[in-house]
């Protein structure tokens, strides 16, 4: 599964632009939230748990503490702001 973002279509660059990684944040949340659906619809009930171990590729300037804290934050609240189905979260 890919996220791909054409960056000249963002209507307000600029709201990714004040903190550094923080398309690659949303970028990865899409991605979350695609494949969290991806395991909701397609699962079957006699095959696994439904969970999925996500891999991502090195960005060696970036900290994957941080993107795993803001994941984190994402799952804490359950904001509207996300659509990410948690049902099956380990």
């Amino acid at each position: 599964m890919n996220v791909l973002i054409h960056k000249p279509s963002i209507a307000e660059p600029e709201v990714f632009q004040q903190q550094k990684y923080s398309l690659y944040r949303y970028a990865t949340r899409l991605l979350v939230e695609r494949v969290s659906w991806l395991c909701r619809d397609h699962r079957k009930n006699d095959a696994g748990d439904g969970r999925v171990e996500l891999v991502l590729s090195n960005r060696s300037a970036m900290s994957y503490d941080d993107l795993r804290g803001y994941l984190e934050r994402l799952h804490n609240k359950k904001s509207r702001e996300t659509q990410i189905n948690w049902e099956h979260q380990g």
